[in-house]
């Protein structure tokens, strides 16, 4: 059972890496996109740049809490 939850734990932290990769090129692709309508408000760009934040510390949370738990597997 130990290794069963193991191997979710990796796959888990492998398709969180993935996902981070992902979004980061996302976010590159969709700037690209639109460099030619850099003209937004400050508020909108603060706004999004919030929520980026918020999504980013959500993601790193959940990936500290897997590190934590297969850590806490393998220390045993």
């Amino acid at each position: 059972m130990l290794v069963v939850r193991s191997i979710e734990l990796l796959v888990i932290l492998n398709l969180h890496i993935f996902g981070v990769i992902l979004s980061g090129m996302y976010y590159y692709i969709i700037k690209y996109i639109n460099r030619d309508t850099m003209d937004e408000d400050s508020d909108d760009k603060d706004t999004k740049r919030k929520s980026r934040n918020l999504s980013e510390k959500k993601r790193r949370d959940q990936f500290n809490l897997l590190v934590n738990e297969l850590s806490s597997m393998v220390a045993t």
